[in-house]
């Protein structure tokens, strides 16, 4: 059978071929992208920064309730001075029991 196609051509749809040429981007196209590139860029720079600046915002206000960051449980805690102080009340100041060896 005959082929309407030289050796060596590439197949196009006008052949029988079933690949079909990609067509090249043009100057424009490559404009517009990169100009879309550049506002995306310029608009998730914000969010980005903004998700930084909540971290910091979130625990100047746990510091500011009177809070600090456990690091061994993970999560901020309030140190209630005057329940600690009512609790060692209980206890002896005299240690030499809890020292003493028999």
């Amino acid at each position: 059978m005959a082929s309407n196609n030289e050796e060596g051509a590439k197949p196009t749809a006008a052949t029988g071929g079933t690949e079909e040429e990609v067509p090249s981007v043009g100057p424009v196209t490559q404009c517009l992208n990169c100009i879309c590139l550049l506002v995306t860029c310029i608009l998730c720079t914000p969010c980005i920064a903004l998700c930084c600046c909540c971290s910091v915002g979130n625990t100047a206000a746990q510091k500011a309730q009177g809070k600090r960051y456990n690091a061994a449980t993970r999560e901020w805690v309030i140190d209630n001075l005057v329940h600690d102080v009512e609790t060692l009340k209980g206890l002896p100041n005299d240690d030499e029991d809890i020292l003493k060896t028999k």
